[in-house]
């Protein structure tokens, strides 16, 4: 067994296809420590997720972990904190609470606290809130009764009620907004030791200083934090791509090498047996040569392709995506004045709102939960809602729309996905093979996915789409790094017109999203007698359409600065 530095470093032996790649220097601090040994892990009637993973982890450490979606990230987590059996075996200092857990939304706070950490005193949880900016109000009410972001913000503090814990942290960000995850990154930064599973790069880089990363083949583990890792990983791409560029030029060159001792071996046999007074001996020998020397050529090609299937194997495979924007019609596609809007008629939940859609352009809708963000993309979308004020779309443009969340008849089929969209369901299949599908996955019914797996199966189609307008709510949800990744170099590429509702600000900010704060538009109700909302004041919006327009909207960088 070979090992990296001293005390929590991680080892590997003979690992496979879960082994560890170690990054891992200088000395680690006198902490617990958690130890797999020889631990392999497969679903029943399905491949190996783990085979033969030998790892050390510190208990001090704020591990952030990643990985493509459905390389065993939950999988990973269930086996630390027993869920799972396991071959192997695994040692943990104490037990390990894993979040997300269940919960009944009809017990408050403090009943949560009492059932999953019986015994602890209530104001320690009060401490947690506070250091987390929730409302200690919150802590007395029923879980069914807070929002998506609230319910996972007492969560989490309910992980770390006791110093020495060592929480598992399954993906936190689901039901947080931008301010929330905020929250959550300077809440964890002020924490020690705990694993995040995370694709959320903002809240990884400011919140971890370790880095474990399930590949294609292999786990890599990183000192350092997300920012040390993400620049190791670009090290080592850059790396492979120059090996597999010497590579490809070997292999070329061992081809027409391989083709010439070929034709020589060839000719000789042939003048052996030819007409007339021939030295059979030396012609023998000759071609005997040309034999050695066309295998020799052969076992360097041989060998030079088993190298380049390794570096396959281990290289983190990032394939271009593509996307068929429609360009036709007019330059503006959708604008609103003075608009007042809601799932029923007089009961606006957005009121005032004021904007327009450019072709090509990219715009963010930010906000708390229900401020109305989902409901412009339906409106955008086509879908009947009650109105008042200024509306328009341009008419005949073509719209695809990625809901919120993905909702698949029990018996549907990806095929059957892509035939119901008009899409063609080779492409489909080849885009979401791009986007890290598993082949098995492909013929998998729809319902059976994973949530990431689901997501992506909503942006294949709307990737196959060629639309005017695209419209994705929570694109980047249980989607992981690497698709990330993919997207965004789709959409600087494609130069889509592209309305999203995302709380990821790395997205945002690298592809320069304008942003509609629609909390500025939060609909309250007037206490008229006819019930009439009361549109809030927004110097410059007013006016009907010619108002439509008037001022830029803020980046997204100058949205964190005002945060």
């Amino acid at each position: 067994m070979r090992r990296a530095g001293s005390r929590g470093a991680a080892a590997a032996e003979g690992c496979g296809r879960a082994g560890l790649t170690e990054r891992v220097s200088g000395k680690a601090g006198r902490m617990a420590q958690i130890v797999l040994e020889g631990v392999s892990f497969a679903y029943g009637g399905g491949g190996d997720i783990f085979t033969d993973v030998h790892l050390v982890l510190d208990t001090g450490w704020r591990l952030g972990l990643v990985g493509r979606n459905g390389r065993g990230k939950t999988t990973l987590l269930k086996l630390l904190s027993g869920e799972l059996p396991v071959r192997g075996r695994i040692t943990v200092p104490h037990p390990l609470l894993r979040f997300p857990y269940v919960h009944d939304p009809r017990e408050d706070g403090f009943g949560l606290v009492r059932r999953v950490r019986p015994g602890l005193e209530p104001w320690k949880l009060e401490r947690e809130a506070g250091l987390m900016g929730l409302d200690p109000e919150l802590l007395g009410r029923p879980l069914g009764s807070l929002s998506g972001g609230e319910r996972t913000k007492l969560m989490l503090c309910v992980l770390f009620l006791e110093e020495g814990d060592f929480p598992l942290i399954d993906e936190p960000t689901a039901g947080l907004d931008l301010e929330g995850r905020t929250a959550a990154a300077g809440y964890l930064a002020s924490k020690k030791g705990f694993v995040l599973a995370s694709h959320d790069r903002t809240l990884l880089a400011a919140s971890v200083d370790h880095m474990l990363a399930i590949n294609r083949q292999g786990m890599e583990l990183v000192r350092g934090g997300y920012r040390a890792w993400e620049e190791a990983r670009r090290r080592m791409d850059a790396e492979e791509e120059a090996r597999a560029a010497r590579l490809s030029s070997e292999a070329a060159r061992l081809r027409a090498a391989a083709d010439r001792s070929s034709r020589w071996a060839s000719k000789a046999e042939k003048e052996k047996k030819g007409h007339g007074p021939v030295n059979r001996g030396f012609i023998g020998h000759k071609a005997a040569k040309m034999q050695k020397r066309a295998g020799a050529v052969s076992a360097r090609r041989s060998k030079a392709a088993d190298e380049m299937a390794a570096m396959r194997r281990n290289v983190e495979i990032r394939y271009p995506l593509a996307m068929s924007p429609a360009r036709d019609g007019v330059r503006r596609l959708a604008e609103a004045a003075g608009l007042s809007c809601g799932y029923a008629e007089g009961s606006p939940v957005v009121a005032g709102l004021s904007f327009s859609i450019e072709r090509g352009s990219r715009t963010a809708l930010s906000g708390s939960n229900g401020s109305g963000k989902t409901l412009v993309l339906k409106l955008l979308s086509g879908e009947r809602l009650w109105t008042a004020g200024v509306f328009r779309r341009a008419p005949g443009i073509s719209v695809s729309y990625v809901p919120q969340e993905p909702r698949f008849g029990p018996e549907e089929t990806l095929g059957e996905l892509a035939r119901a969209a008009g899409a063609d369901e080779g492409r489909y299949k080849a885009v979401l093979r791009h986007l890290g599908f598993p082949v098995d996955r492909l013929s998998a019914k729809a319902a059976d996915l994973s949530r990431g797996q689901g997501k992506k199966a909503l942006l294949g189609l709307s990737l196959c789409a060629e639309a005017h307008l695209y419209l994705w709510d929570e694109p980047l949800d249980h989607v992981d790094l690497m698709t990330r990744i993919q997207l965004e170099e789709l959409i600087a590429e494609a130069r889509p017109t592209l309305v999203v509702v995302e709380h990821d600000l790395a997205f945002l900010d690298r592809l320069g999203f304008d942003v509609l704060d629609m909390g500025v538009f939060a609909a309250k109700q007037c206490p008229c007698l006819d019930g009439r909302p009361e549109v809030p004041e927004v110097p410059g919006e007013a006016g009907g359409a010619d108002a439509v327009g008037s001022g830029p909207l803020p980046t997204v960088s100058e949205l964190k600065n005002r945060r």
